[in-house]
């Protein structure tokens, strides 16, 4: 789930020194020394100018302003990295990535309720929000800070939004006044995250219909005998299932039906914004003894 984006550069060709020899002071082209400086400059405005919500290749625009030395250019891209940052964290954001959610559930042969829709919709902008707040770690500057203790400070931002927020403030402002009780705060928040209280339980409930989806791919022409994987589950605030990957298995159909089956789960709540579970499973022959 990504943004479409797009960049362009100049290329820059140098001049031999033979080039720069001499010059009459009555040329009235400027001499080539002049002209190889300028082009630097605006191949460091395109990418200022490359900073926006469409551009794929947005932290190869930013690697480029962050290697200059150009404090207007770097003001310039941070003040828009900032502006994407707000608009992700927007419900216009949220509408226009909708469709995009609703096609990977599809893809996924997922069917979220509209909660669960929600929660994945909430995770996904503050990853994306995170992301850029990586990007302008790069950059730096007054407004980025500024931008990041507003981050921090607002509650309602989940952890991991926040402590991106923190980590920026800590290489680019180590004195601000509030940084220590922003560490103190989220240390104490995450070390007090507790496991979802129920998850055993609703795991141990959901092996009838895990064999079910074993059974149903050893039905199958050419049907794995033998498998091992993994189910990676994460949950939203209020413990839906807002996404989930796997590995290990070696059998789409077996993985789609594997997630469908966690997907259903009604886990407690967590606390901190969410959690992330992982469900190792082991599959076997139906004549293979065990223990």
């Amino acid at each position: 789930m990504s943004l479409l984006r797009s960049c362009c550069f100049l290329l820059v060709s140098s001049c031999s020194a033979s080039e720069h020899a001499s010059g009459s002071s009555e040329a009235t082209v400027p001499p080539p020394l002049l002209q190889e400086s300028a082009e630097p400059r605006s191949a460091l405005s395109a990418a200022v100018d490359a900073i926006h919500p469409s551009n794929t290749k947005l932290a190869d625009s930013v690697a480029i302003v962050a290697a200059s030395r150009d404090a207007g250019a770097r003001e310039r891209a941070s003040a828009k990295l900032i502006e994407i940052a707000v608009y992700v964290s927007s419900p216009a954001w949220l509408e226009e990535v909708l469709p995009r959610v609703q096609k990977a559930n599809r893809d996924a042969e997922l069917a979220p309720d509209d909660m669960q829709l929600a929660e994945q919709l909430k995770l996904y902008s503050a990853e994306e929000h995170a992301r850029l707040i990586a990007l302008m770690d790069q950059l730096g500057g007054p407004g980025v800070v500024a931008h990041c203790v507003t981050v921090a400070t607002t509650k309602k931002n989940l952890l991991v939004l926040r402590e991106a927020a923190v980590a920026l403030l800590s290489h680019h402002a180590p004195e601000h006044p509030q940084l220590d009780s922003l560490r103190a705060e989220q240390a104490a928040e995450r070390a007090a995250l507790p496991p979802v209280s129920n998850a055993g339980q609703i795991v141990a409930s959901m092996r009838k219909d895990f064999k079910l989806c074993w059974d149903a791919q050893l039905s199958q022409p050419n049907a794995i005998r033998e498998v091992k994987g993994k189910l990676t589950a994460k949950l939203g605030a209020d413990g839906h299932v807002v996404s989930i990957t796997n590995s290990g298995f070696g059998s789409a159909a077996l993985e789609r039906c594997l997630e469908r089956v966690v997907t259903q789960g009604k886990f407690d709540a967590p606390a901190g914004g969410g959690a992330t579970i992982v469900i190792p499973l082991s599959f076997l022959p139906p004549d293979t003894p065990r223990p």
